[in-house]
């Protein structure tokens, strides 16, 4: 199925929160979807593959090479104009002794890294 330029997932994409540093730019080459992603912070770009058009889904993996995370991830359309995106990430975990309230080595140096109960605060001042 050949697909127009103007399709409405034709353009660049972040969260509606803005409280994620992936963005993906969706275009038109030669009449098929083309996606392209990157970190919004240092510009790194993920690699993508096994882009996937259904008709109402496009769906495509992206590894992000300096991490080698990998998400698989399915935008469709919503009827207001926005996109809705399934992401299912896949990384690596290990056990650890852990304790409430502490902070994650992997969030030192982050600055206003927000959590699930700051989201939740966030949407209860809004």
């Amino acid at each position: 199925m050949r697909i127009n330029g103007s399709h409405p997932l034709v353009g660049t994409w972040i969260t509606d929160e803005e409280d994620s540093n992936v963005a993906f730019t969706i275009s038109v080459r030669e009449g098929s979807f083309a996606v392209a992603g990157f970190c919004r912070m240092d510009g790194e770009a993920f690699e993508i593959s096994e882009l996937k058009w259904d008709g109402e889904a496009l769906s495509f993996a992206a590894r992000m090479p300096s991490t080698d995370t990998l998400t698989r991830n399915c935008f469709r359309m919503r009827a207001d104009g926005r996109a809705d995106l399934q992401v299912t990430i896949y990384e690596i975990w290990k056990k650890q002794e852990v304790k409430v309230g502490e902070r994650p080595k992997g969030w030192d140096g982050v600055a206003g890294r927000t959590t699930p109960s700051t989201r939740r605060a966030k949407k209860a001042r809004a």
